[in-house]
């Protein structure tokens, strides 16, 4: 594990975290495959070849059922290269804690398990001029429903149960990523009544190939912070992360700097971690230096499994090409709103909360009334220079 400490002149203030947060996430995410696409010669179809092998990607359509209808394209100029029409898209963004092959040597405990660590709604406006990424807290107490698997078998519901079952249920009874997705998109739509139109799922070892293909992410923490249980020892101040540290960093939940077991803090540090991730991946140029974005699209590709909508490199680098032109200062990272569930352990969604799932199923941009309950003492972090 490296995280190299930065001298005090280089440090940067350290921001507060608020509910919902404002950053460049589009372009970051896309610019890897967008460039690998656009780009010519011989290096980049070399590239493209090798990225596109690298996808998996899941039919999960046939698995869910009693799904919200699918809204009628809307925007009133639609780029005929992109895949969704004109159409707002919700895409499923996932963290895996498979244990599976080399994950189980960062992450530990049993190889057959699989749940999901962070689990995100990406919304994107019909017009491509507004995204939200919302949170939803892994210890929220849901109800799961019924969910098909591709083996033919379902799944019995459940009720009050933590939100992150249902993508557990799906790995271990279904035995696969595919199904895995497939019951957290049934969760999902069945709790908001938001259409789901595709997903992507990333574990440990992908996370810390990215990370490490990029160099390092440089982040601030206000507060020494250390977990035994995430192999994270790191001091007050600024710090270059590599996958490893930036891995430890994002998954801690328990350990000093930190309240003990809170996953609403957990979720403030990964969105902020987002941030820092593609603000390196911006500040390294992967559209002009052929050898990075040749490392970063691999890298990409090995690190992920997606809906069949999503899973090709022609597809992704469509749907990029019409987002390139959102603007910066209409993407936002929200936490579900939630309340304390009375156990200290875990979280509700707030009474009011309908209003944010209506607001994003009718592509509406969503008004924030509650207040997600952040326990006090969290660590604020913040990536220098934003």
């Amino acid at each position: 594990m490296s995280s190299r400490h930065i001298a005090s002149g280089a440090e940067q203030p350290i921001r507060h975290l608020r509910n919902v947060r404002r950053h460049p996430v589009l372009k970051g995410l896309t610019l890897g495959i967008l460039a690998v696409v656009l780009a010519v010669g011989t290096a980049a179809a070399t590239a493209y070849i090798e990225f596109e092998t690298a996808l998996v990607s899941y039919d999960t359509d046939v698995l869910i059922t009693n799904r919200p209808l699918p809204r009628a394209p809307t925007a009133s100029v639609r780029d005929a290269r992109d895949p969704f029409g004109g159409q707002a898209v919700n895409i499923l963004l996932i963290g895996s804690d498979s244990r599976e092959g080399t994950n189980q040597e960062i992450g530990g405990g049993n190889s057959g398990s699989m749940r999901s660590d962070s689990t995100l709604i990406v919304h994107i406006s019909a017009d491509r001029e507004r995204i939200e990424a919302i949170s939803i807290p892994r210890d929220t107490l849901v109800d799961i429903p019924s969910c098909k698997l591709s083996n033919g078998s379902t799944t019995a519901p459940m009720r009050h149960t933590k939100f992150n079952a249902a993508f557990s249920l799906g790995a271990t009874q279904g035995a696969n990523v595919g199904d895995a997705a497939a019951c957290t998109i049934q969760t999902v739509e069945s709790l908001t009544g938001i259409r789901i139109d595709g997903f992507v799922v990333v574990d440990f070892a992908g996370f810390v190939d990215v990370i490490d293909t990029l160099g390092h992410v440089r982040m601030c923490v206000d507060q020494d912070m250390r977990s035994s249980d995430a192999k994270l020892d790191i001091a007050a101040g600024c710090h270059e992360f590599d996958g490893t540290t930036a891995l430890a960093y994002a998954r801690a939940r328990k350990g000093q700097g930190m309240p003990e077991g809170s996953d609403l803090a957990r979720i403030d540090r990964q969105q902020e971690l987002a941030a820092s991730i593609l603000d390196r991946a911006m500040e390294l140029n992967l559209l002009t230096s052929m050898p990075e974005l040749y490392r970063f699209a691999t890298s990409a590709a090995k690190a992920v499994a997606t809906s069949d909508n999503l899973g090709s490199a022609t597809a992704l680098a469509a749907f990029a090409v019409t987002l390139s032109d959102t603007p910066l200062d209409k993407v936002e990272f929200i936490t579900a709103p939630n309340v304390d569930a009375g156990d200290r352990a875990n979280v509700l969604f707030a009474a009011d909360i309908q209003e944010l799932w209506d607001a994003v199923a009718e592509d509406r941009h969503p008004v924030i009334a509650s207040a997600s309950s952040s326990p006090s003492g969290s660590p604020s972090s913040s990536a220098p220079g934003r």
